[in-house]
């Protein structure tokens, strides 16, 4: 138990070191990673939450049929998503160089990389889930 104590500091350590470092491509590639890998554990918790509640209500559904249909349920609200996110579903006039609007477009850009990152994740368990 203590070694795996000093591990865990050592590795904190370790990440606060690396995203504090002087090197701007380092602190970039090791938030990016740390990043995903929260988002990508995030995932794995809320695709379980989610499969639990569905396989309790399931009781007389099959359970091929509600793994299927919690994959396709996913994957359709990661399309949505993404699609509303990226601005896709409506048309807008951009090309100006408001600095107001830029910032708009990377708060956009950084909303759209977190939640079509989650939910690609989890529709990706959902998958796994499925087809296996």
């Amino acid at each position: 138990v203590s070694i795996m104590l000093i591990g865990t500091v050592a590795y904190m350590m370790l990440q606060l070191y690396m995203v504090n470092f002087p090197d701007e491509d380092v602190r970039y590639y090791s938030s990016k990673t740390l990043g995903d890998s929260i988002s990508l554990f995030v995932a794995v918790l809320v695709y379980e939450s989610v499969n639990k509640c569905f396989l309790s209500l399931g009781v007389v559904i099959q359970a091929d049929v509600l793994r299927f249909g919690q994959f396709f349920l996913w994957f359709v609200l990661l399309q949505a998503a993404t699609a509303w996110l990226a601005g896709v579903l409506w048309d807008e006039e951009t090309g100006t160089n408001d600095p107001e609007e830029e910032a708009q477009w990377r708060t956009r850009e950084l909303r759209l990389r977190c939640i079509s990152g989650m939910l690609a994740h989890i529709a990706g368990f959902a998958g796994i889930s499925a087809w296996s």
